[in-house]
């Protein structure tokens, strides 16, 4: 958690997978996590679940990602239930410990997702456009503090063409453990809106 302290934002990148390039079953989804200035930070990885749900939901998947640092020691877990009605992810520590969740709010006129510590408590609110969103605002009391966002291939030329990327930047006084939620609703978004741009 403490590599997350002195942060501004993040990228994530994710690992070439050739099982989907070639169309054959599912693999595991590795991320590379950078700092802004592009320096390694962490390190991701999906657990798959069966591939029966894997096919079948795609984007809409239960999935299990556990984070780490660089030395290999476990960091983060996020866990997407298998939720028809509302998206949500639950995350923890290394010890298991709850952190909080991020979840869908309904919404008429945008894509909204509630930021809220283990406690139940609102941290931030998560705002995107309700058609194809590329990027959602961090709002905290109806104010912009950052944006989570799909990273522009063509921006980046030394990154692996198949690679999908996404990030986020936010205002460097949240607390390490709201920037490990925000790392989490990442993923969230790119599972559930970023991947149907591609």
């Amino acid at each position: 958690m403490d590599k997350l302290a002195d942060l501004e934002g993040f990228m994530i990148e994710q690992e070439p997978d050739f099982g989907e390039t070639f169309g054959t079953a599912p693999v595991r989804h590795r991320y590379r996590i950078l700092t802004l200035e592009r320096e390694p930070l962490l390190v991701a990885e999906e657990r798959m679940g069966s591939q029966l749900a894997t096919s079948v939901f795609k984007g809409y998947r239960p999935f299990r990602i556990d984070v780490w640092d660089l030395t290999k020691r476990h960091v983060l877990e996020v866990v997407r239930p298998l939720r028809v009605w509302r998206d949500e992810v639950r995350v923890r520590d290394f010890r298991g410990r709850p952190i909080g969740t991020v979840a869908m709010n309904r919404s008429v006129t945008h894509h909204v997702y509630e930021v809220a510590d283990r406690t139940g408590t609102q941290l931030s609110v998560l705002r995107g456009a309700l058609v194809l969103p590329a990027r959602f605002e961090i709002l905290r009391k109806n104010l912009p503090f950052g944006t989570i966002f799909r990273a522009d291939r063509r921006a980046s030329a030394d990154r692996e063409a198949d690679a999908d990327g996404f990030g986020a930047t936010f205002h460097v006084e949240y607390a390490a453990t709201t920037k490990a939620l925000f790392l989490a609703g990442s993923f969230l978004l790119d599972f559930v809106h970023f991947e149907r741009r591609a």
